[in-house]
C-alpha cells in the first residue's frame, strides 16, 4: 500500500487503488450482486467453463446504450477528493478508466482483462475491483454535483475480446457511506503513517552516532556515504574489518532520510548473517530514533510454515497449496477473508513496541493471524525504513520487488547499501544463467509419458526440446579434452556460440509456457513436474536477456549432453537495475583491485574510497612461503612438503587455526599427512554440502575450552572463508594454501576471451582477481577485534610474483617473505613472543 505524508499541507495521500484494498471478499458473492441490483450486460459467445454456476441477475442487451455512451465518453479521467479520519486530512486521488455520460445519467466503468473468463463471474468476484469503480463514483459525484451515478464493471478476456459487464445505479448517499468504511478500515494504517511522518524527521535530526567515538576511517565513511545519497550517484568503500561497515553506511543514509533526501533504504547481502548484523544496527538506531522500523525480508522457502518443497536443482522450490491463503470461517463461524486477517497481522506488528522485525517474530504473527509469513514481511516492508533482504530482491528481474522497481515515479527516493559487494557479480552472474541437461529432460519426458497415459501437448513440448540437445550434441568437436571419473578417461567436446538459435529460444520457451499452464491448472502429474517448473521456466527468462555479454555453451561428456546459457559480463545488467535506486554503496573489505569491481558491476565512474585498517598492523604477522607450487600439476608431489610448512607455522603457538585449500581433493591429501606429523591436534574438516546445524558444531568447535590445539581445514570461496567472527583466541591463525584461481575449465577459457576482447585483460578477470578475492577473504578470518593477535601465512611460490604483490591491499605492506622452514619458525616465534 503507498500512502505518503504530504508535508506541504501536513496531511496523508492514498490512491484510489490502494484504498480500494480494504474491501474484503464476501462469503456470497452471488448474494451482494443481487442485492446492490447490478445487471449483466448482453455477452458474447466464448466463454470459459459450464453453466452451472450461472447466476440468475436478469440480462440486458446494451448495444443501444453502448452507442449512446460512445458519444460522449471521457478515458483516463483524473479525480480527487478530500475526506477525513480522526481530524486527519486524507487526500484521495486516481485515474478513472472510463467516465460517460447518455444523456440520463452518468457512467463511472473499470475495465479487468482477463486470461479465464467464466460465464459466471460477478462485480463481486474481485471485490477491490467493484470498491475500486464505487469510489470515483463518489468522486465523480461530489465533484459533479450528481445525486446518483451508474456503476459498470467489465470483464474483457486477453485473447478474443469477449466480456461480460455489471452495470447498477448508486446513489450519492450509498457511494460515499462506501467510500467513507473503506476510509474507516485503512484509518489505523493512515493514522499509523501520519503520526510516524510527523514526529520521525526531528528523531533523526537529533539522533547522534549510535556508538560513541567514531572509529578511524569510519567519519570518512560516513561523510562520502551521505554526500553520495543526498546529491544521488554511486560510491564503492574498501573497508578492512574494523571499520565499522555496517554502521558507517546506515547512520548517513538514516540521516539524510530524515532531511527527505531518500523515501527507503534497502540494505542488500548475500548472506543471513550479514542481515542480521544490519538488524543489530538498525536496533542501536531504533533507541535514538522510536519511529524506525526495520524488516528481514528472508526466502519465501525459509518462512514457509509447510517448508516448501525442493527439487533436485537448488534453485527449484514449488509453493504447495497453502490453508493460510484461503478465506474462510474462524471458530465462531465467522467469515473472515485473507485480506482481513493480513491487514490485522500487520497492525498488530506496526502497533508493537518492538519495530525490529525478525523472521521469527513475522512467522510467529503469521501463524496468530493464519496468513503467509512471506507475504506479511512484504506487506510490512511499505511500512519500514529500512529492508534488509538478498541481492535478488533488487537483481533479479523474476522475484524482484515489482511493488518498488516496476514504477518511475519512485526510481529517485531509494537507497541500495550492498555489504560484501565482492559478492555481487558472481551473484547476479548466476541469476541471469541457465542450465538443462539430456538426462532432466529424459526425466522429465519419462513423468509425461506416465505409467496410466501421457500427456500429448507436454510430451510433444518436450520432445521438441530433447531433440534439440541431440543436435546441438552432433556439434560438439569429439576428443577436445578428457574428464577424468573414476579413473576412467571420457572424451569431452563443446560448442559455443555468441547468438542464440531462434529454434533453441522457441522450443524452451513453448515448453516453459505448457508446464507452467499445466502446472497451474492441476493437470496430470502436477506434483511430479513441479520440480522442473523453475529450472524451465529460468531458461526461458534467460534467452529473454541474451544478447553479446552471454554465451551459449554446449558440453558433452561421453554420451551425455548439457547445454548452459552463461552470463559472461553482469554489468549491464547491474547498472539497470541500479537505475531504480537514487543512491547506491558497494562496499567491502576486499575491493581490491577496485577497478575491477568497478567495471564488473557496472558503475566504472563510480566515485572510490580506500580506507586503511584501524588496527595496529603489529598485531598481525604476514608471512608468505614462497618456494612450494601449488599448481595442479605439483599437488601430489608438493604435498607433504606443505603438509611439513603447515606442521612447524602451527607448532610456534598452541592455538586454533584454519587452513584453507583451493579445492576438497587437495586438501583431502595434504590433511593424510598433517595428521600423521601432528597427531596432538585436534582436526576438523570441511565438508561438501554441510547442514545448517553441521556448520554450527564445526565452529563452535574453536570456541569450545576442552580443545587447545584446533586445526581446521577448509575450502577457500567456501562457507567459512567469509561471515564468520571468531575473535580472540578463538582463532589466532589462517593459512592459505595456493592463490585461489578457478580451476582450467572451458567455461573460465570462454569467460577470459571475453574479457580479453573488452579489456584486454583477460586472465586477471577470470582467474587472478577472483581467486585474490578468496585468498583475502580467507585472510580476514583473523584480528576481528584491536586486541586480537595473529597471524596469516600465505603458501605458493606465485605470492613473490610482481604482479601478485600488487594486488595486496595497503596494510598488508609488511609482508615478509621466506622459501625456508627453518627461516619461517624463527619468523614466527619472534612474532608470538613479542619481538
Amino acid at each position: 500500500m503507498s500512502v505518503s505524508f504530504l508535508r506541504e499541507n501536513n496531511s496523508i495521500h492514498i490512491p484510489v487503488g490502494d484504498l480500494a484494498g480494504f474491501a474484503y471478499p464476501k462469503e456470497n458473492p452471488a448474494e451482494l450482486t443481487k442485492q446492490y441490483g447490478f445487471i449483466r450486460d448482453q455477452i458474447y459467445e466464448g466463454f470459459d467453463g459450464t453453466d452451472e454456476k450461472k447466476t440468475e441477475a436478469p440480462v440486458r442487451d446494451t448495444r443501444e446504450t453502448d452507442a449512446l455512451l460512445r458519444e460522449s465518453i471521457s478515458r483516463e479521467l483524473p479525480l480527487e477528493i478530500t475526506a477525513e479520519y480522526e481530524g486527519i486530512p486524507v487526500t484521495v486521488s486516481g485515474t478513472a478508466d472510463i467516465v460517460a455520460f447518455d444523456g440520463m445519467c452518468h457512467t463511472v466503468e473499470k475495465v479487468k482483462l482477463r486470461s479465464f473468463l467464466p460465464y459466471y463471474i460477478t462485480p463481486f468476484d474481485d471485490p477491490t475491483l467493484f470498491a475500486e469503480t464505487a469510489c470515483y463514483a463518489h468522486m465523480l459525484a461530489c465533484a459533479e454535483g450528481l445525486s446518483r451515478v451508474r456503476v459498470r464493471i467489465t470483464f474483457l478476456k486477453r485473447t478474443t475480446g469477449d466480456r461480460i459487464s455489471w452495470s447498477a445505479s448508486f446513489s450519492a448517499k450509498v457511494l460515499e457511506n462506501l467510500f467513507h468504511a473503506l476510509i474507516n478500515r485503512a484509518g489505523p494504517f493512515l493514522k499509523f503513517t501520519y503520526e510516524r511522518a510527523a514526529v520521525m524527521p526531528e528523531e533523526i535530526v537529533k539522533c547522534p552516532f549510535p556508538f560513541g567515538n567514531i572509529r578511524e576511517g569510519q567519519k570518512d565513511f560516513v561523510l562520502e556515504a551521505f554526500r553520495t545519497v543526498k546529491h544521488g550517484g554511486s560510491l564503492f568503500v574498501s573497508a578492512p574489518t574494523g571499520i565499522g561497515k555496517t554502521m558507517a553506511s546506515l547512520y548517513p543514509a538514516i540521516k539524510a532520510l530524515g532531511i527527505g533526501e531518500a523515501e527507503k533504504i534497502f540494505y542488500l547481502t548475500s548472506k543471513t548473517v550479514t542481515g542480521l548484523a544490519a538488524l543489530d544496527a538498525a536496533r542501536a538506531l531504533n533507541r535514538h530514533i522510536p519511529h524506525l522500523r526495520a524488516v528481514l525480508v528472508s526466502a519465501k522457502e525459509m518462512q514457509c510454515p509447510n517448508r516448501l518443497k525442493k527439487a533436485k536443482d537448488p534453485v527449484s522450490v514449488t509453493c504447495s497449496v497453502c490453508g493460510n491463503r484461503r478465506d474462510g470461517h474462524g471458530d465462531d463461524g465467522t467469515f473472515f477473508s485473507y485480506a482481513e486477517r493480513q491487514h490485522s497481522a500487520l497492525l498488530s506488528l506496526l502497533y508493537s513496541d518492538n519495530r525490529i522485525y525478525t523472521t521469527e517474530r513475522i512467522t510467529q504473527t503469521a501463524e496468530e493471524y493464519s496468513v503467509c509469513p512471506h507475504e506479511l514481511s512484504l506487506d510490512l516492508s511499505l511500512y519500514c525504513d529500512i529492508v534488509v533482504c538478498d541481492y535478488n530482491y533488487a537483481y533479479d528481474d523474476s522475484v524482484r520487488f515489482m511493488r518498488y522497481f516496476k514504477t518511475h515515479e519512485t526510481q529517485n527516493k531509494y537507497v541500495f547499501l550492498i555489504d560484501e559487494a565482492h559478492n555481487l557479480p558472481d551473484r547476479v552472474r548466476e541469476m541471469y544463467s541457465a542450465s538443462v541437461t539430456g538426462e532432466l529432460m529424459d526425466e522429465l519426458l519419462g513423468i509425461c509419458r506416465g505409467g496410466e497415459g501421457e500427456i500429448p501437448e507436454l510430451c510433444h513440448a518436450v520432445e521438441s526440446a530433447r531433440d534439440y540437445l541431440d543436435t546441438v550434441k552432433n556439434l560438439c568437436r569429439e576428443d577436445e579434452y578428457i574428464h577424468h571419473e573414476n579413473g576412467v578417461d571420457i572424451p569431452c567436446g563443446y560448442y559455443k556460440n555468441n547468438a542464440l538459435d531462434d529454434r533453441f529460444v522457441k522450443v524452451f520457451t513453448t515448453l516453459s509456457s505448457a508446464l507452467i499452464k499445466h502446472i497451474n491448472e492441476g493437470g496430470d502429474y502436477a506434483a511430479e513436474l513441479a520440480p522442473y517448473k523453475n529450472i524451465i521456466r529460468q531458461i526461458a527468462f534467460v534467452c529473454s536477456f541474451f544478447n553479446d555479454k552471454f554465451c551459449f555453451f554446449a558440453e558433452k561428456i561421453g554420451e551425455s549432453v548439457s547445454v548452459d546459457l552463461m552470463c559472461l559480463d553482469p554489468s549491464e545488467i547491474i547498472s539497470a537495475m541500479n537505475r531504480s535506486a537514487k543512491a547506491v554503496i558497494q562496499f567491502s573489505a576486499t575491493l581490491s583491485p577496485m577497478e575491477y569491481y568497478k567495471t564488473v558491476s557496472g558503475c566504472p565512474d563510480a566515485a572510490e574510497l580506500d580506507l586503511p585498517s584501524p588496527y595496529d598492523r603489529e598485531n598481525l604477522c604476514l608471512v608468505s612461503f614462497d618456494s612450494i607450487s601449488t599448481r595442479f600439476s605439483d599437488r601430489k608431489d608438493s604435498a607433504y612438503e606443505t603438509a611439513l610448512v603447515l606442521a612447524e607455522a602451527i607448532s610456534a603457538k598452541e592455538g586454533n587455526y584454519i587452513i584453507y585449500f583451493s579445492s576438497y581433493a587437495h586438501m583431502k591429501t595434504v590433511v593424510s599427512h598433517f595428521a600423521h606429523l601432528m597427531p596432538e591436534a585436534t582436526l576438523v574438516m570441511q565438508r561438501s554440502g554441510m547442514s545448517y546445524k553441521e556448520r554450527e558444531r564445526f565452529i563452535s568447535v574453536f570456541g569450545d575450552s576442552r580443545y587447545r590445539n584446533v586445526v581446521g581445514f577448509c575450502v577457500l570461496g567456501g562457507m567459512f572463508s567469509e561471515g564468520i567472527d571468531l575473535t580472540g583466541e578463538k582463532l589466532i591463525g589462517a593459512i592459505i594454501v595456493g592463490t585461489g584461481m578457478p580451476g582450467l575449465s572451458a567455461k573460465r577459457n570462454i569467460m577470459m576471451e571475453y574479457y580479453e576482447r573488452t579489456t584486454e585483460k583477460g586472465r586477471e578477470f577470470a582467474y587472478i582477481y577472483p581467486g585474490m578475492n578468496k585468498v583475502l577473504q580467507a585472510a580476514g578470518r583473523v584480528i576481528r577485534s584491536e586486541n586480537d593477535r595473529g597471524m596469516v601465512l600465505l603458501i605458493d611460490d606465485r605470492y613473490g610474483e610482481p604482479g601478485m604483490k600488487l594486488l595486496f591491499p595497503p596494510h598488508w605492506k609488511h609482508m615478509r617473505y621466506t622459501g625456508d622452514i627453518e627461516s619461517l619458525r624463527y619468523l614466527l616465534e619472534d612474532f608470538w613472543d613479542g619481538k
